[in-house]
C-alpha cells in the first residue's frame, strides 16, 4: 500500500513539475496560444471585454457525495466546460491542461479511485469522458493528440491501472 502511494506521489511531482516548467519557460507562448483562437479574437475585434467572456465561457462543475474526497484542477483555456462527480471515499482527481477549448466529464463511483491527467502540449481542443466504477482504479492520461480526442475511458471492478500516453 505504501509502495503504490509512493508510484502515484511520483507520478503527480513528475507531472506537476512539467506543468510548471512548461508554464514558467513559455508564459508568452501560452498567452500567444490562446490569444490565436478564434473564439478570443472576435470578441477583441467586437469590442467585447475579455473579462465578462471568460466569467461566462469557463466552468468547473464539482459535486462529491462521500468522505475524503479530493479535486485539484489546473486548466488554462479559453471556454472550458467541466464536470466532475464523486460518489464514495477516498476518491482523487488531479488535472492539469492547456487547450483552447476544453470540454471534460469525470464520475467515479465507489473507493479509492484516482486519476492523474495532465495536457501541457496547448491543443486547440480536448474532449474527454472518464467513469470509474469499482475500488482502487487509477488512470494515468499524460498528453494529447488526434487519436485521444474525443475519447472515452470506461473503468469497472477491482485494482485496476490503465496509462494512457499521448505524444504528437
Amino acid at each position: 500500500m505504501i509502495n503504490r502511494s509512493l508510484h502515484i506521489s511520483l507520478i503527480l511531482c513528475l507531472s506537476l513539475l512539467g506543468c510548471t516548467s512548461v508554464l514558467s519557460q513559455n508564459k508568452t507562448s501560452v498567452s500567444a496560444f490562446i490569444n490565436q483562437t478564434p473564439a478570443l479574437n472576435s470578441d477583441v475585434t467586437s469590442g467585447v471585454s475579455s473579462n465578462k467572456n471568460v466569467s461566462l465561457s469557463k466552468t468547473v462543475q464539482i459535486q462529491q457525495v462521500g468522505q475524503n474526497n479530493s479535486v485539484n484542477t489546473n486548466i488554462v483555456s479559453v471556454i472550458n466546460k467541466t464536470d466532475i462527480l464523486q460518489f464514495g471515499e477516498k476518491n482523487d482527481i488531479f488535472q492539469g491542461i492547456i487547450a483552447g477549448k476544453v470540454k471534460n466529464t469525470i464520475v467515479q463511483s465507489g473507493y479509492d479511485n484516482n486519476i492523474v491527467h495532465v495536457n501541457t502540449t496547448k491543443s486547440r481542443a480536448h474532449t474527454a469522458t472518464v467513469i470509474q466504477y469499482g475500488l482502487r482504479q487509477n488512470l494515468v492520461w499524460i498528453g494529447d493528440n488526434s487519436i485521444s480526442q474525443n475519447m472515452v475511458i470506461r473503468m469497472k471492478g477491482k485494482k485496476q491501472t490503465v496509462l494512457v500516453r499521448n505524444r504528437k
